[in-house]
């Protein structure tokens, strides 16, 4: 089998969890996604498996992942928007599908959206 559990917050979830999965290692696996260092740590030690630690993606690497959706003469909101997204490519996308619905034609649209955003974000 193979098992994702996705986003967990603490040590007691997991350890909830834990036991309920047969101990047969029959090339079975658990992936935990996680934002919390500890519960990744313990859960690897428990089952000696492997932490992988995700990086924000660069500028540049952001950028790739959002150009698509920006035409040529919104490239200054969109950075900026793009700079409050911190690298977290599902902030990236989800606002990428936010402005792709706003009229390119009208600059004034996106500066609103990043001046909502920077808003939100302080």
């Amino acid at each position: 089998y193979v098992v994702v559990l996705d986003d967990i917050w603490n040590i007691q979830a997991w350890d909830a969890i834990k036991y309920a999965l047969p101990d047969g290692n029959c090339g079975s696996r658990v992936l935990i996604t996680t934002r919390v260092v500890d519960v990744a740590s313990d859960s690897c030690f428990e089952s000696q498996g492997y932490k992988y630690e995700m990086n924000a993606l660069s500028d540049d690497e952001s950028w790739t992942l959002f150009y698509k959706r920006c035409p040529q003469h919104l490239e200054r909101p969109s950075r900026n928007i793009l700079r409050k997204c911190e690298g977290l490519p599902l902030a990236i996308v989800a606002i990428g599908g936010i402005l792709a619905l706003k009229d390119k034609s009208r600059i004034n649209e996106w500066e609103m959206v990043q001046r909502d955003l920077s808003i939100e974000l302080e």
